[in-house]
């Protein structure tokens, strides 16, 4: 019983940290006061730390969103820029090795969610029911047209969610990889044709103890820059140049 306690309070709080990651990500790309969403964020996480019961995580996890609207001024911006960021789970999610990926698309206004995160390996109750899809099974039989199997790693998902973000409306898709990961590789040489498929602007970035944090700036300022520029001609009927790959 007792093991199924701790289980059920680290559920949601992998839950619940995912929740503010989400948060951090839309905010701080609209925040006047910089900084302030970056304090508040880790405000919450120490929050999620020191709570032990499960009535006030609950609680917590239900008032987050609102409580991230009533703390952090925001610009009235109208359809900000959004940019989804998918590849190898471990490259996405550490920002010590993508060189904190989403920070540099926040600081140039875009909204970023990453398409990976551990909830799809824990959150055992949401991929066991019946009655719902989880995300990353929709990317894979999204993906399947492309590559009819599974290659290891996430080559399926990264390819569906090209699709996916594509049909949420967004505006690119980033895809990260290490040096030398075969799955991401093929995802690279696939993903061009779906991105050039589903008018997808497409960014793929091998990352290894070699890269240089210049370079990288350089080439999402240049990504944004055409998708910002992709997404004013589309407004004006005119066919942009393509972005794929």
């Amino acid at each position: 019983m007792q093991t199924f306690h701790a289980f059920r309070i680290a559920w949601i709080k992998n839950r619940l940290t995912d929740l503010v990651d989400k948060l951090l990500y839309h905010y701080r790309a609209l925040e006047i006061e910089k900084g302030v969403t970056d304090r508040f964020a880790q405000k919450m996480f120490h929050r999620i730390v020191e709570t032990r019961r499960i009535s006030a995580i609950q609680k917590l996890y239900r008032d987050l969103p609102k409580t991230f609207e009533k703390e952090i001024e925001i610009y009235d911006k109208k359809n900000p820029l959004k940019v989804a960021i998918c590849g190898e789970i471990y490259v996405v999610l550490e920002p010590a090795l993508n060189v904190d990926i989403h920070r540099r698309l926040n600081e140039l206004g875009v909204i970023v969610e990453s398409t990976v995160t551990l909830r799809r390996f824990t959150d055992l109750f949401n991929n066991l029911n019946p009655f719902h899809k989880p995300h990353w099974e929709v990317a894979r039989l999204l993906g399947k047209p492309y590559i009819q199997h599974r290659l290891g790693g996430e080559t399926q998902e990264n390819l569906g969610d090209i699709t996916y973000y594509k049909k949420l409306g967004w505006d690119g898709i980033v895809h990260l990889y290490p040096f030398t990961c075969m799955p991401e590789i093929i995802t690279r040489a696939i993903a061009p044709q779906v991105s050039k498929d589903n008018d997808m602007p497409f960014l793929s970035l091998v990352v290894d103890e070699h890269t240089g944090e210049a370079g990288f700036q350089t080439r999402l300022e240049a990504y944004v820059d055409l998708i910002k520029r992709k997404r004013e001609l589309s407004q004006k009927k005119i066919r942009p140049l393509e972005v794929y790959g």
